[in-house]
């Protein structure tokens, strides 16, 4: 079944790219259509003043940031956990959350996470005492210690 090509016409935002030689140098107009065709592009980005290219380092990486997200709530577990009367402590939630920071206050815990209620969780991550931030589309999070481990008081906050 043959495709009818149709083709959309743009305006340039006359964007003067330093450091490169483009021929023609300014071109008023672009088109875009529905077929693809092989091109060379370029990424460019706004600095706030001026719209420069987006260089990459010598092996092709292009470094990028992205801005944290807006979190409107947070729920937040503490426990001391001795393997017995506290064997876990962990967070359970319909919703997705994003983000998990995890402060180990004395002894190494077991950090494991779970993308969905019904589901096992996923492979233990061995925390030594600190704090520990995991940017992680998730809906639960437990943390557990190490079978004969010493006991460690735990606090997990997770961001909506």
């Amino acid at each position: 079944m043959d495709v009818q090509e149709e083709r959309q016409e743009i305006k340039n935002q006359h964007l003067n790219p330093v450091g490169i030689q483009l021929s023609p140098e300014s071109v008023s107009k672009f088109d875009i259509g529905n077929k693809f065709e092989r091109r060379l592009a370029y990424t460019i980005g706004h600095d706030g003043s001026n719209f420069r290219f987006l260089k990459c380092e010598p092996d092709g990486v292009l470094k990028v940031y992205a801005n944290p997200a807006v979190y409107s709530h947070y729920g937040v577990v503490r426990d001391t956990i001795d393997g017995t009367t506290v064997p876990e402590l962990k967070i359970e939630t319909d919703d997705f959350f994003n983000r998990v920071d995890v402060y180990v206050f004395d002894a190494v815990a077991l950090l494991q996470l779970g993308f969905e209620p019904l589901q096992l969780y996923g492979d233990e991550i061995k925390l030594q005492p600190g704090f520990y931030s995991f940017d992680y589309l998730t809906k639960k999070v437990k943390v557990t210690i190490p079978s004969g481990g010493t006991p460690t008081e735990v606090q997990i906050v997770i961001w909506y």
